[in-house]
């Protein structure tokens, strides 16, 4: 113990004796740690997702696997028959349990809510309704109630903390009672207890808000007649001692259930689809992106793209090594004018294990000092990190994964960062460091290559952040074929059932009566609710050909208000059997002369419409309603027939442009008229051009953290680059006064400084860039609309990398020549 007492004595007084670089050294640690640590944060989260279920290794939910000719294979996790969970339970042997999660009765956003009141506070709730084993077969916390009786109670609910919070407060939510209203088409005001309140999970891919046990929720069913006819969500718990032959023998059983009770499997057949039943495991919910859901807001949250957390992952490990490697460096050059220390020491007995001894326990104290400090930064910068990946992490210092964790960190970064300057020590050779020989005399042919991959991560970290902000302005600036500025969308789900053609009609003439609202048009609401077009088959009568075509219906001022550019013929017009392409359908049919072609829909689509078939009146520019990571599909619009008492769809969404010059008495104006409209009803506004940014959500996302981690990065190799300058300033001091003395200029020091430098730098950036470059042009075949010259922005990763050695030398070079020529020679 002595023995380590002493060693970290002479630590410590060698830290504080090059105060320089022990701050550089620490500085780099600390961001690099502190990045980490918020890494760890992220990834504790993203890969413990539905873990803490007691039963989650035996825990499937069925999908549904379908392959329509001339679409893509499609998996989706909520197209299981209500009716088909008992059927399962009693007739495949494999099935201890099923469990089934139904959210409304519908897809539209009114009808997947709630209406919860309590005393004049009422809100519109997410719910879902459960199976009253459900807290038997899924593991949540509980805050207050039994979870093995909390679904079993006559007109009981559970609900979660932040329910309990927004109605209740600080008061006890166990036993109040709350009203809903339930039931289809005339809601009835319910009363229910609250049996019991469940803790937050973020971790967990099963959302809960309020839940609904099948026998309280019969009001929300009593329409339907079959429940074959009406899907859920649907998990099932194997025996634990299940294989993968006995889930392959309850997939294959499943499906011939399924054949056998489901009235649409005629329609499959029909249809030529090719499907099959699944089992996806619980442990695939958050990560399988294959799977989606028919629905927006079903209690399953969406499944993420793991590769965001690797990509953090690999910049929390790039900046890691380039500190590491900014430490390797300095302490070896540092170790080049320890000659005389070591020789005295191997003078006094020290052995070849002896001496690497004393430069791990200096890189221990430092790496130790670095780690509190980057705690500390992470807890500081954890609110912004949660801002940028719009994430609610949070950091347990006690958790044992966390302590074994930083330890582990702790340990192999020391080793790691001394492994080198300990091989040097090791390798003196006595009679040398007697001497006080210089330990470095020779150029380090592995401290240059080090140089040279810390700032080729630097360049590639600043190029691809250059390339991405590049190609996310390009997709701002791209043309969408519409006018997305000033348009306002409105969820008219909440105006009354029964009477909402009436009130949406009265609505839009309310709205159009203000002077800053120009005009105002509806249109289903499926393309901008699941973010996907939805493509339907067009016939061209006499080919026997068909087109997959996004096929959308909207009203007679629908182009007018969204700005689409009409480049032949007319607007839809009044007759029901008018409808509108793109060029794109243009191009594809092969059409010299579209007006007054004939396209022919399916029977879902051209139920309303003269023998299900419409006339070309207009062609549309093209226009972009999603991603533009995907191509341009075959456009048709098609009217509605609302004014005509037609009713064909239930749910849509009202757009309104506003003039540009508007005030806030147009918001004001709307939100009376609402009132107006649907006094109970819940105005849902958002701006069309939000929603459309949004597809570019994840980009941003990981341009916000590679711009972040670049810029860390070249602050770190900047640091770098200070230290190496200022030991080679150190050890050329004398040099230099005399080329001063001479008449050398300040661009002689500065060459003198920054030949070697550069040309690593230099060296950095041709080792990165052909990787940069297949990195990028991977990302940017992701988009339809894509840049042509990212090769120019990886350049100009590099000249930062440079200009960060640049900068360094030119400090120096400015210290140096406003020295004193006789303080550089006063030892001479």
């Amino acid at each position: 113990m002595r023995m380590i007492g002493n060693y970290l004595q002479i630590a410590l007084r060698i830290l504080r004796r090059h105060k320089l670089l022990s701050v550089i050294e620490v500085g780099s640690l600390s961001l690099a740690f502190g990045f980490c640590i918020l890494t760890y944060a992220l990834i504790s989260r993203e890969w413990s997702y539905d873990s803490f279920h007691e039963n989650g290794a035996h825990l499937y939910r069925v999908v549904f696997n379908a392959k329509t000719p001339g679409y893509d294979r499609m998996k989706w996790g909520d197209h299981t028959p209500v009716a088909m969970a008992e059927v399962l339970q009693n007739a495949v042997p494999q099935v201890e349990e099923t469990v089934r999660l139904v959210s409304g009765r519908g897809t539209s956003l009114e009808l997947r809510r709630i209406r919860v009141r309590r005393g004049d506070t009422w809100n519109d709730e997410p719910f879902l309704v459960v199976d009253e084993n459900f807290f038997e077969v899924f593991t949540f916390a509980f805050e207050a109630g039994n979870p093995r009786t909390a679904l079993r109670v006559k007109d009981g609910i559970v609900v979660s903390r932040d329910f309990a919070h927004r109605y209740f407060g600080d008061e006890p939510a166990l036993g109040q009672v709350v009203r809903i209203e339930v039931g289809w088409p005339k809601p009835e005001l319910k009363e229910y207890t609250i049996q019991a309140v469940v803790a937050p999970s973020p971790n967990s891919s099963i959302q809960l808000n309020v839940l609904l046990p099948f026998h309280n929720s019969e009001p929300l069913w009593r329409w339907i007649d079959d429940f074959w006819k009406r899907n859920c969500i649907l998990f099932v718990r194997l025996r634990e001692d299940a294989n993968g032959d006995d889930r392959e023998q309850a997939e294959a059983l499943m499906q011939q259930l399924y054949v056998e009770n489901a009235p649409y499997y005629e329609k499959l057949v029909s249809h030529k689809i090719d499907f099959s039943l699944e089992l996806q495991p619980l442990s695939a919910l958050h990560t399988d992106t294959d799977v989606t859901m028919s629905k927006g807001y079903d209690g399953i949250a969406p499944p993420r793209d793991l590769l965001e957390t690797y990509i953090v992952l690999a910049i929390a490990v790039l900046l890691l090594a380039v500190a590491i490697v900014n430490y390797v460096n300095l302490t070896t050059a540092r170790a080049s004018a320890r000659g005389l220390e070591v020789g005295v020491r191997v003078a006094l007995g020290a052995t070849r294990r002896q001496l690497p001894v004393q430069f791990w326990m200096e890189t221990v104290v430092v790496c130790g000092v670095s780690l509190v400090i980057g705690l500390a930064l992470g807890e500081v910068l954890l609110p912004a990190f949660n801002a940028v990946l719009g994430q609610d992490l949070r950091l347990y210092y006690l958790a044992p994964p966390f302590i074994v964790g930083g330890l582990v960190l702790l340990v192999l970064t020391s080793l790691l960062a001394a492994a080198y300057p300990s091989l040097i020590l090791a390798r003196t050779n006595p009679s040398e460091a007697v001497r006080g020989t210089s330990l470095l005399s020779r150029r380090s042919t592995l401290g240059s290559a080090l140089v040279i991959v810390q700032f080729a991560a630097c360049a590639g970290l600043a190029g691809t952040s250059l390339v991405m902000a590049r190609q996310l302005h390009h997709l701002q600036a791209f043309d969408l074929g519409l006018a997305a500025d000033d348009v306002l969308m409105l969820d008219i789900d909440e105006l009354p059932e029964g009477t909402k053609d009436r009130h949406r009609q009265l609505l839009k003439e309310k709205l159009l009566s203000h002077s800053g609202i120009k005009s105002v048009a509806m249109s289903e609401d499926h393309f901008l609710r699941t973010g996907t077009p939805r493509l339907a088959e067009t016939i061209l009568p006499g080919e026997d050909r068909k087109i997959r075509a996004q096929c959308l219906r909207v009203d007679p001022h629908f182009v007018e208000t969204l700005g689409l550019q009409l480049v032949q013929g007319s607007d839809l017009g009044s007759d029901r059997a008018n409808i509108l392409v793109n060029e794109t359908f243009v191009a594809r049919a092969g059409w010299g002369q579209p007006i007054g072609q004939v396209v022919q829909f399916t029977e879902s689509l051209g139920r309303k419409m003269p023998n299900g078939e419409g006339r070309v009146v207009g062609v549309l520019s093209d226009y972009h309603f999603y991603s533009l990571k995907s191509g341009v599909e075959p456009g048709v619009l098609l009217p509605d027939y609302y004014n005509n008492h037609h009713r064909i769809n239930d749910h849509e969404l009202l757009f309104v442009r506003l003039n540009p010059k508007a005030g806030n008495e147009v918001m004001e104006h709307i939100e009376r008229e609402w009132k107006a409209v649907a006094p109970e009803g819940v105005l849902y506004l958002s701006w069309l051009e939000d929603h459309l940014a949004a597809y570019y959500r994840d980009d941003q996302i990981g341009l916000r953290v590679v711009g972040g981690a670049a810029l860390l990065a070249v602050f770190i190799a900047a640091l770098g680059a200070y230290g190496l300058t200022a030991i080679t300033v150190s050890h050329q001091r004398r040099n230099i006064a005399f080329m001063r003395t001479l008449g050398a200029q300040g661009r002689h020091v500065a060459g003198l400084l920054a030949r070697r430098l550069l040309w690593l730098v230099l060296a950095g950036g041709l080792l990165i860039g052909p990787l940069a470059y297949l990195g990028m042009e991977e990302w940017l075949s992701h988009f339809s609309q894509r840049i042509d010259d990212g090769w120019v922005f990886l350049g100009l990763g590099s000249l930062a990398a440079a200009a960060t050695a640049c900068a360094s030398v030119l400090l120096h070079t400015v210290a140096l020549m406003r020295e004193p020529l006789a303080k550089g020679l006063q030892r001479e």
